[in-house]
């Protein structure tokens, strides 16, 4: 029993995507500096973000959610 995901064909385009984020991420860390320091500061505020992304999403879908169960206009 073969699984796709070992497949060669998406193994190519794993390594691909790898290449692109290695040069990604070597332009990113030459642009803050050439500091890993400095690239962990972005990581940490890009993973803030991301946080507070999720928590507005899921309160808007929350209240989303109730309008619909108990059929009133949420506030927006």
């Amino acid at each position: 029993m073969t699984s796709k995901a070992f497949t060669p064909k998406s193994g190519h385009h794993a390594i691909d995507r790898f290449v692109y984020c290695l040069i990604l991420g070597g332009i990113v860390l030459h642009m803050l500096g050439g500091s890993q320091v400095n690239m962990l500061v972005l990581a940490g505020v890009l993973l803030l973000l991301g946080a507070l992304a999720v928590t507005l999403i899921k309160e808007t879908y929350a209240e989303a959610t109730a309008a619909v169960e108990h059929d009133y206009e949420p506030e927006i």
